[in-house]
C-alpha cells in the first residue's frame, strides 16, 4: 500500500477486487440499460424500472396511448377513439 486511505483498490482483498470490478460493470450496464430504455420510450421516470416498463407493456397490448409525461397522478394512458377514457396502470412486483 502506499499510505494513501483513499487508494480503495489497494485496500482490498483479490477476491473484493474482483467483485468491486463486476460491481463497476453492472452498474455500467445497467445506467446505460437505463439510457437505451428511455431513448425507446420505455423508461419515462426515474422511479422504478419495472412500473415503467409495465406501463409501456400495458398500453402497448391494449392500443392505448402512453401519456408523454408521468406527472399526470390520476391515469397513465388514453384511449385514442371518440372516448377518450383513462387508464391507470397498476403492476405487483411477485417474488418467487
Amino acid at each position: 500500500m502506499d499510505g494513501n486511505p483513499n487508494n480503495i483498490s489497494e485496500r482490498l482483498t483479490d477476491v473484493s477486487q474482483e467483485k468491486l470490478e463486476l460491481a463497476q460493470y453492472f452498474i455500467k450496464c445497467y445506467i446505460a440499460a437505463r439510457e437505451g430504455l428511455k431513448k425507446l420510450g420505455i423508461l419515462r421516470t426515474e422511479r422504478n424500472l419495472q412500473g415503467d416498463y409495465a406501463e409501456w407493456l400495458a398500453t402497448e397490448i391494449m392500443g392505448l396511448k402512453l401519456k408523454p409525461s408521468a406527472v399526470h397522478k390520476a391515469y397513465d394512458a388514453v384511449e385514442t377513439t371518440i372516448r377518450h377514457l383513462t387508464y391507470k396502470v397498476l403492476i405487483r412486483i411477485l417474488t418467487i
